[in-house]
């Protein structure tokens, strides 16, 4: 009896190593992006929230600098905000920037995937000295249900955004949606940064047209469904090589793929339960699992705050910590 229950686990941790299934400590974060409505609250799962530089020095501070912004993914639906950073505590839309997913089509610059047809595509996009700069990848398909790396790069010196999907700068689709694309100037404010949603910006009109409501920025019911792990901020401007040769790998203390001054916040997701995603950079920037919650019934009060927002409309919002929702994540080669 002894011998066969020893068979079966050998069975079941070799089929984990086979699928691609973590064992030992590799976790992920599944981000549910499903409502719960009872009759006072509506509650949106799920986030993470990192400080904000401003009044944290741990936080991600992008202000007049390059960065990069790395994760694995494996999403459930075509559109969702997998990181975005700026500056919440104001109700109108400052700088920073977005990685999300997006698709269709849109023959107005920025919206949209390509000039036409049925599209997908990866974004990075930056809001500097109000203009959005956006790069877009085109991807043959929606990254659905499988594991996708994706990263954005803004090279302050160079002025140029780019998008990476698995290592590569795939390009755009058209003259109004490109990757790379150039003349992006640095971001003059930061703020804090979330993971799994949109919490930071205003949707924007359409550009060149007053008729149209169409957006170029995600809004934040733009949740990311599915699992995210490996967040990579990065201070810098991280070439292809760099990144193709490293989202494979555990950053270390040596070697071509290691910890530098420059990672910012380096979240590898392998607590495995708990509210907190701690930061391994060396920074202290620890993420923080949370749900959004939307109370139906508020009294309008400009001098009551609550969480971020100051209660200027009903109904108002409010970010609370819960557990994460963990899974097992992406495994990298150590």
């Amino acid at each position: 009896m002894k011998k066969l229950l020893y068979l079966l686990a050998v069975i079941f941790v070799l089929s984990l190593s086979i699928t691609g299934l973590s064992f030992g400590g590799d976790y992920a974060l599944y981000f549910p992006a499903s409502e719960v409505s009872t009759d006072d609250y509506n509650h949106w799962f799920s986030l993470v929230s990192l400080a904000d530089p401003r009044t944290n020095p741990a936080g991600f501070d992008f202000k007049d600098t390059s960065i990069t912004v790395e994760a694995w993914i494996k999403p459930e639906k075509e559109m969702g905000v997998i990181a975005a950073g700026g500056n919440i505590s104001a109700r109108k839309t400052t700088d920073g920037f977005a990685l999300y997913l997006w698709k269709g089509a849109s023959s107005t610059s920025q919206e949209g995937c390509a000039s036409s047809g049925e599209s997908h595509c990866v974004k990075f996009a930056v809001r500097s000295n109000d203009t959005w700069y956006i790069a877009t990848a085109l991807i043959p398909k929606a990254l659905s249900n499988e594991w996708h790396h994706v990263a954005g790069a803004f090279d302050k010196g160079a002025g140029t955004l780019t998008v990476y999907v698995d290592g590569k700068a795939l390009p755009g689709a058209d003259s109004n949606h490109l990757n790379s694309i150039t003349g992006v100037p640095a971001m003059a404010d930061s703020g804090s940064t979330f993971i799994g949603l949109n919490q930071t910006f205003v949707p924007e009109i359409g550009i060149g047209s007053v008729n149209k409501n169409n957006e170029i920025i995600p809004k934040p019911v733009h949740w990311f469904k599915g699992t995210i792990d490996e967040i990579r901020l990065w201070r810098e401007a991280r070439s292809q090589s760099q990144i193709e040769s490293c989202m494979k790998k555990e950053l270390g203390t040596s070697g071509d793929c290691k910890i530098t001054n420059t990672l910012a916040t380096y979240l590898k997701f392998n607590e495995g339960s708990g509210a907190t995603v701690h930061d391994t950079s060396g920074h202290g920037n620890n993420g923080s699992s949370r749900y959004y919650l939307m109370s139906k019934k508020v009294t309008k009060d400009h001098n009551v705050r609550v969480g971020y927002h100051t209660q200027v409309q009903d109904p108002e919002s409010l970010e609370i910590q819960d557990p994460a929702n963990w899974v097992p994540g992406y495994s990298l080669s150590k």
